[in-house]
């Protein structure tokens, strides 16, 4: 491992040199990757900077491939470090990348990898998601032992998915199904992989004939394969089961042959593990051969910069150490097990454990041990006052911020009830007064000609429809200030859209206005169903209010990983950009006249506004005046 780092500071040098030879180019920009993975483990932060500058020079070289594949590496760099936000964000990117360029063999591992990022996140219904688009993927595009290999891994996945829920039953039928699947692809080399999950099903069920059949059966085709170096992960596996079982002399035998193995063919990565394991057996049979092998663990951690192993076998030592009289030997144990936490940031209580340790056994002076203690009383009684006083700050800040509630809703409560009034008084007496006194002049007799007839019942029924209109609105509006509650189900667009439609048909009809439907009848989301239909219908009622007779107003939906939107555009007279502001963000209501001379309150787009937070969504205009103007109303998937 030492000599693989140096290798990797020697690749490192002579691209370095390339690069101010003959600057970045494609050659440099596939090899650097190598350079960038063999530090991830040794210099996070070098692996870090070489892909971001690849990632930068590749979109600047329109190396679309190479740019996809540095991508992918640093997603994959993101999740091995855990940070599964920025991990999320870049496994996104070189998945669109690849079917970009048509690679959908790539593409559907990389919606794998996403898969397996919400697995660890333990977010099992978006693993599935993933899982499933990519099997789409692979059974639209790949053939034979391919196809075979990627229903492998899928079945495999949704076995893990179901032994992290102890659905036991379910996980062995999907690892049967992957093991089949791997079969078809002829490649024996990975039957043991199957097998490892096998094991684990039936270690958990308490099946140990099973465990130990599978466990043979590995072992068998490794050596028939001469695999040599999973062999002896698996001896090392089959030691630790028997020494879990508490069947000692079979962990013994099984660990020697991996040993034998591990040192005859110089395989590193193995040799900290079966030590340890030896030490830990040993220790069972409370024979002295144990600290021989923490020992040798530990030299060997040390080595080839295994430092869990390091970390573990030094904690075995000091253990067997703190029983005896040797002080020295013991001080000595606990500077280097400091020296490797501080080393490798490993921040956790034993650090602080450890340290108190190290002062204790330095203490003579029993005077100075009272003192501590009586500081430590001191201190404890410190806490407790500040303690007492952030309590007795938060009890007083939240009588504050509910008093400070309280009064804005009944600010809001008033300001409601005035808007209310506000608009029975004027935006409904008014027109219903003036159909009133149209309709007692054609009663009196007054207007005689037919002509004239017809234009006042035309006017006065145009009028009563936006009066209905209005007191609609009121109606939802009133209710929504008494009654906030909400009830959110799973609700299909197109019926909630189509219904909405018919009821507008006679406004529509009166300006000869067209709908063009574009909604998909499987985009759904969860809400309120009667604030959508609200939503949805003062939009189109706004639509039509707008437009100019015989335009045509879109309604289409649209999905995407993120999010689902609802979109409906008209070819009116559109909105200046600076009323778009004063629309959603003044707690006046804004109205205008529609091209007919269509009267309004504004308090449809305020109900639009408070019902779509109401529902977790947003909506965003876009207009031009003379042209039109676009609502696009976007829910977040949960």
């Amino acid at each position: 491992d030492t000599t693989f780092y140096n290798m990797a500071l020697e690749c490192d040098s002579i691209l370095n040199v390339y690069k101010k030879n003959y600057g970045i180019d494609a050659f440099y920009l596939g090899n650097s990757i190598s350079v960038a993975n063999a530090f991830s483990t040794t210099d996070p932060i070098k692996t870090l900077k070489i892909l971001e500058e690849n990632i930068a020079a590749a979109e600047e070289l329109g190396e679309i491939e190479l740019l996809v594949f540095n991508q992918h590496e640093l997603a994959r760099f993101y999740f091995e470090s855990l940070n599964l936000e920025k991990a999320s964000e870049y496994y996104l990117k070189s998945a669109d990348n690849y079917r970009h360029i048509k690679d959908y063999a790539a593409y559907g591992y990389s919606l794998v990898d996403l898969g397996n990022l919400y697995f660890v996140s333990r977010q099992f219904n978006v693993s599935k998601y993933y899982y499933n688009k990519a099997l789409e993927i692979f059974r639209k595009y790949l053939k034979g032992s391919d196809l075979n290999y990627a229903e492998a891994l899928i079945a495999n996945n949704y076995g893990l998915i179901h032994f992290e829920l102890k659905e036991y039953d379910e996980a062995l039928e999907y690892f049967y199904r992957a093991f089949n699947f791997r079969k078809k692809s002829v490649r024996k080399n990975m039957y043991p992989h199957s097998y490892e999950y096998f094991i684990d099903v039936h270690e958990a069920l308490g099946n140990k004939d099973s465990v130990i059949f599978y466990f043979n059966e590995s072992l068998r085709i490794q050596e028939q394969l001469a695999l040599f170096e999973d062999m002896a992960n698996t001896l090392v596996k089959i030691g630790a089961y028997y020494y879990r079982e508490d069947s000692l002399k079979n962990a013994i035998s099984y660990l020697n042959r991996g040993k034998r193995l591990v040192e005859t063919y110089e395989y590193h990565s193995f040799k900290s593990q079966i030590y340890w394991y030896l030490g830990l057996v040993y220790e069972k049979l409370k024979s002295d051969s144990a600290w021989f092998y923490f020992n040798l663990t530990y030299t060997t951690a040390i080595k080839y910069q295994h430092f869990e192993f390091e970390k573990i076998s030094l904690e075995k030592m000091i253990q067997f150490h703190s029983n005896s009289s040797s002080d020295t030997v013991l001080i000595s144990l606990y500077d280097k097990y400091l020296h490797l936490l501080e080393k490798t940031e490993i921040k956790t209580l034993r650090n602080y454990e450890v340290e108190l340790q190290l002062k204790e056994r330095k203490r003579e002076d029993a005077f100075n041990q009272k003192l501590a203690d009586r500081n430590k009383a001191v201190i404890s009684l410190q806490r407790l006052g500040i303690f007492m006083l952030v309590l007795l700050l938060f009890v007083i800040s939240f009588f504050i911020l509910r008093l400070r509630s309280q009064k804005r809703h009944l600010v809001e409560t008033i300001s409601n009830r005035d808007i209310t009034y506000s608009i029975i008084g004027h935006d409904l007496r008014g027109p219903l007064t003036s159909v009133f006194q149209v309709l007692q002049l054609v009663d009196s007799g007054m207007v005689d000609d037919e002509e004239s007839r017809k234009r006042a019942l035309y006017t006065s029924i145009k009028t009563l429809d936006n009066s209905i209109n209005l007191l609609e609105n009121l109606l939802i509006w009133a209710n929504f200030q008494t009654n906030r509650q909400t009830e959110i189900k799973r609700l299909f667009l197109l019926p909630l859209v189509k219904q909405n439609i018919q009821l507008l048909e006679n406004q529509a009809s009166a300006k000869n206005i067209i709908f063009d439907l574009d909604v998909n009848d499987e985009h759904c989301l969860k809400a309120d169903e009667n604030m959508m239909s609200a939503i949805i219908r003062n939009l189109l009622n706004n639509a039509i209010k707008f437009s100019e007779h015989g335009k045509v107003v879109k309604i289409k939906s649209i999905e995407s990983v993120n999010d689902l939107r609802l979109i409906i555009q008209d070819q009116g007279v559109g909105i200046a950009a600076e009323k778009i502001v004063e629309i959603f963000h003044n707690r006046k209501m804004i109205s205008s006249a529609g091209t007919d001379k269509e009267k309004g309150s504004g308090l449809g787009l305020k109900i639009v506004s408070e019902f779509i937070k109401k529902n977790g969504g947003e909506i965003q205009i876009n207009s031009k005046l003379g042209e039109g103007t676009e609502m696009i109303l976007i829910f977040k998937k949960k």
